[in-house]
């Protein structure tokens, strides 16, 4: 079954809230191997132009940040503040709070498909043609996204209280 081609680009799919619904269930049904490794339900935050659905566990988070705009899918890893999200965005409280999940697995020197890898890593993606953003290229985006996550969650889960104790900042 196709998926919906969004015409008239980000406005078009910025106040679609039934596709963008659509979009973060599919999502979230997708990452449904995340409580095994004791993440919580999802927390999902909608704003008009992005959308983040986290899964936390003590110290950290994952979050996927769905870029309606650019019709772009992200996937971060956040250093929570006493069991909740931090207030700033990259930085909160003078130390780094968000890395993008690329930057974790290279830091770590964790073994994760790196064909997937190089699909998800910037620069290293097709450009985007024209009328061609849908409902199938974001989950096809993520999907590309879940198989890295796959690949290294058991180590993410393992090295949760090291993740922002020994990341380089760039």
């Amino acid at each position: 079954m196709k998926g919906t081609v969004v015409k008239g680009g980000y406005k078009a799919l910025t106040s679609n809230h039934a596709l963008k619904n659509k979009i973060v269930e599919r999502i979230i049904a997708l990452l449904s191997s995340l409580y095994a490794f004791g993440f919580t339900k999802p927390i999902a935050n909608e704003e008009y132009w992005s959308t983040s659905i986290t899964w936390m566990l003590k110290k950290i988070g994952v979050e996927i940040e769905i870029d309606w705009r650019d019709f772009d899918i992200f996937v971060l890893i956040v250093r929570l503040e006493n069991g909740k999200m931090p207030n700033g965005y990259y930085v909160s409280g003078g130390q780094p709070c968000r890395y993008h999940l690329q930057k974790v697995i290279s830091d770590r020197r964790w073994n994760v498909d790196r064909e997937s890898l190089a699909k998800i890593s910037p620069g290293k993606r097709g450009k985007r043609q024209s009328g061609k953003n849908s409902e199938d290229m974001m989950i096809d985006r993520f999907c590309v996204y879940k198989e890295v996550i796959d690949s290294c969650i058991e180590k993410l889960v393992e090295e949760e209280e090291m993740i922002f104790g020994e990341l380089k900042l760039d």
